[in-house]
């Protein structure tokens, strides 16, 4: 992961699984019109108090890479 060196937030990951694909945490942008996601991966570990729009994609882990 690659942290911000001003706040220690992070900023962006290369995900070993796919080297095909950056992460960018979306936390970074504080623009409201910023585009939803289309996908939520991980579900497995996420908090039952966390609901997300059921117009997405949902994936327990990690889809597989076709």
């Amino acid at each position: 992961m690659h942290f911000c060196p001003a706040c220690g937030s992070t900023v962006y990951w290369l995900p070993d699984a796919v080297p095909s694909v950056i992460g960018v945490a979306v936390g970074l942008f504080a623009d409201p019109a910023f585009a939803q996601p289309t996908l939520s991966v991980f579900e497995q570990s996420k908090h039952e108090w966390v609901f997300l729009d059921e117009t997405m994609e949902h994936f327990p882990r990690l889809p597989e890479n076709d």
